[in-house]
């Protein structure tokens, strides 16, 4: 919790600069707060006031003035995750996304500055793609700032076009395009995504993912995932299958159940492992902090497939508009 308010202090200058103009808002006193918790929520309110604020000043740049308070869907995501498998070193990576809305640009326009985890979904990093595929996961210690366009849509398909820089030992260009679409299948749906990225250091990738979902109850769902990724500077493709139950315990609480089965093309298609896992998902405070635990085994070919274990620990924030 001291370490989020070390992190609000830190930000505080970087989000109060605008073009002649200042943000008024008073930062919170540990000392009126009736308990670390209350101090840690208002501390996180006054960040997300002061983060919507700055973007509701640049977007009235671009139009008609709006409430410096109105949500406008700017936000920050922050993400720690821990992994610990037998027989290997414990690793620890921070993840971030940051999205600027600017509403004047008729939502189409955003900025984006990221260090994101590629196997991510829905908001939700795909622990169990990230494990089986630690090894192939490529430049999630990269940052990303750029540009995105939202194209209008062709016969209910969503068009994205991203363009910006990542930064890595050298700052290197990249284009990314996007199309995606939900297709209504009796009582189910399957979401249809297409990513092609480019850039000069790794060249030209595509990543398409077919996934199907059909709630049972109100409270279980089901999904059958699809994932596969081609790579031109190795000509590999690396694919992900398997299901997924979903249980929501309650409004906090969420169980996911989560089977694998992961394959790759080089030196030939063949399978490279299994994978087991079982996450526990709460959130922590309202509906900003969340953690998530993985107990997990893993059934590599490279050890005959003879299991091993391992545990994900994962923090997640969320700053700005929730």
């Amino acid at each position: 919790m001291r370490l989020l308010v070390v992190l609000i202090c830190f930000s505080t200058p970087l989000l109060g600069l605008s073009q002649g103009n200042t943000i008024e808002l008073t930062l919170p006193n540990e000392n009126t707060s009736s308990s670390v918790k209350d101090y840690v929520y208002e501390s996180q309110q006054w960040l997300s006031d002061q983060l919507v604020s700055f973007s509701n000043q640049v977007d009235s740049l671009f139009g008609e003035k709006t409430s410096m308070l109105e949500q406008n869907g700017t936000r920050v995501r922050l993400f720690n995750i821990w992994r610990n498998e037998a027989g290997l070193e414990g690793t620890q990576e921070t993840l971030f996304q940051l999205d600027f809305r600017l509403p004047n640009l008729q939502k189409k326009l955003r900025f984006d500055l990221e260090k994101k985890a590629d196997t991510e979904q829905d908001g939700i990093v795909d622990t169990d793609k990230r494990v089986a595929q630690k090894d192939a996961i490529k430049n999630d210690e990269d940052v990303r700032a750029g540009l995105s366009y939202l194209l209008d849509d062709v016969k209910k398909f969503n068009l994205k076009l991203s363009t910006g820089l990542r930064l890595s030992q050298s700052v290197v260009p990249y284009a990314r395009f996007r199309i995606n679409r939900d297709f209504k299948v009796g009582e189910g749906n399957i979401r249809f995504l297409t990513q092609s990225y480019w850039d000069q250091t790794d060249q030209f990738n595509q990543n398409l993912r077919l996934n199907y979902t059909v709630r049972f109850r109100d409270d279980l769902f089901f999904s059958f995932i699809n994932d596969a990724t081609w790579f031109e500077n190795t000509r590999e493709t690396l694919a992900s299958q398997g299901p997924t139950l979903h249980h929501r315990l309650s409004d906090r609480r969420d169980m996911f159940y989560s089977l694998r089965a992961n394959s790759s093309s080089l030196p030939q298609y063949q399978l490279d492992n299994y994978y087991f896992g079982i996450s526990y998902r709460q959130r922590i405070m309202s509906h900003w902090f969340f953690y998530e635990l993985t107990p997990y085994l893993t059934f590599p070919r490279e050890n005959n497939f003879k299991k091993n274990e391992g545990v994900l620990f994962t923090l997640q924030a969320m700053i700005g508009s929730l």
